[in-house]
């Protein structure tokens, strides 16, 4: 992502990773396109299968887990979803209106900066707990809470402020 945004700060590079026939283009650029194109799909599969593990009833639970699985399910969902975004959109917003870089100009980067600061916790979460035999059953309750139930708001209240954020920078 470093790497990405000198990319698109910088002209010249853009020129060299974009040139349609370019060593690096060919090479590289496609080589980046071809695997972001998969991985929409394939991240779909994985999570279709760790929500699919919700549905099962579960062996043996563990007390601790059941203990302070409603309380970790909600510090996670707070700590993932909620208090990212309090601290970095008043950041970005002040960054999209005072910092001259191009990047920050695009509507497009902004929101999907927005989008970012509330996205729900990594999958890879899951395959860990997965992995080492601890909270599965907190992990699949807050993947179902993240991606089923807090997505779409979330995802409305973020562009909707990123859309004020790009219409407040772009005035003068």
């Amino acid at each position: 992502m470093l790497i990405a945004i000198i990319v698109a700060s910088v002209p010249q590079l853009q020129d060299l990773f974009f040139e349609e026939d370019s060593f690096v283009y060919n090479s590289v650029t496609r080589a980046v396109s071809s695997s972001g194109s998969v991985a929409v799909p394939l991240i779909l599969v994985v999570l279709g299968a760790n929500l699919a593990r919700n549905t099962q009833e579960h062996g043996a639970n563990d007390p601790e887990e059941e203990k302070i699985g409603t309380k970790l399910l909600i510090a996670s969902l707070i700590s993932r979803m909620l208090l990212p975004t309090l601290i970095m959109a008043p950041i970005l917003a002040l960054f999209a209106k005072f910092v001259p870089v191009s990047i920050l100009d695009d509507p497009i980067f902004v929101i999907v900066c927005f989008l970012l600061t509330g996205a729900p916790s990594a999958l890879q979460l899951a395959q860990i707990c997965q992995l080492n035999g601890v909270y599965e059953g907190v992990m699949a309750k807050i993947l179902f809470q993240s991606y089923v139930i807090w997505i779409l708001p979330s995802t409305m209240v973020l562009v909707m402020c990123a859309l004020e954020v790009v219409e407040w920078a772009a005035k003068g």
